[in-house]
């Protein structure tokens, strides 16, 4: 059995009802009520994850990111810019960093034992006012370096990188309670609805300037 077919057969394991039946076909819903997630155990868990990541690399700000409430997963985010003070409004801290910041995404599942990651790079045009940012899975020789340590403490935690492949695959015929069927992906059952992952694709939006 190939680790997609693997992760497959997981996921439909939580499938005990069925939703709805449309045009014959039966239509699934995955979310947290079937996963029996105790989320006392897993505020320890992930705040003992947080620290392990923080004493690898105290040069870099990691921000808890996690919602135990509506998704599956611990979420970090690392800002990879090296700065003196972290400022704790975005759009200051992005002008002192010349209008490019560098974040690395870290995803790890708390219903099976995967994580994923990315890079999210953000640019402040002054001209227009946006923001554009940009989302892949690129790793550049200073990040792959924190890439590398990162994965190195997965491994030794236990968990395994899901490939990029399979993290985008589509789960047909399946929803979730924020995305609709046919729009699920095996990243959003292992971790989140709330990622739109690495589409490469921009999203613009206004800066707010003061």
């Amino acid at each position: 059995m190939n680790e997609l077919d693997k992760i497959l057969k997981f996921i439909y394991s939580f499938f005990s009802d069925i939703n709805y039946v449309e045009n014959n076909n039966l239509i699934y819903e995955f979310n947290n009520d079937n996963l029996n997630l105790n989320k006392k155990d897993d505020k320890v868990i992930g705040l003992n994850i947080l620290k392990k990541i923080q004493n690898l690399i105290p040069e870099f700000k990691v921000i808890d990111w996690t919602d135990l409430e509506d998704t599956r997963c611990y979420e970090f985010r690392i800002l990879l810019n090296k700065v003196e003070n972290i400022l704790d409004d975005d759009n200051d801290l992005l002008k002192v960093l010349g209008g490019k910041r560098q974040d690395l995404y870290l995803f790890i599942s708390r219903i099976a034992n995967y994580y994923y990651m990315y890079i999210e790079d953000t640019e402040f045009n002054e001209d227009t006012g946006e923001l554009k940012f940009t989302k892949n899975i690129s790793f550049d020789k200073y990040s792959l370096d924190i890439k590398n340590k990162l994965e190195m403490l997965m491994n030794d935690l236990g968990y395994i990188r899901l490939d990029d492949e399979v993290a985008k695959t589509v789960i047909l015929n399946v929803e979730t309670e924020y995305l609709e069927k046919n729009k699920v992906k095996i990243f959003n059952c292992l971790f989140t609805e709330f990622d739109e992952l690495y589409e490469k694709k921009i999203v613009q939006r206004v800066l707010n300037n003061k």
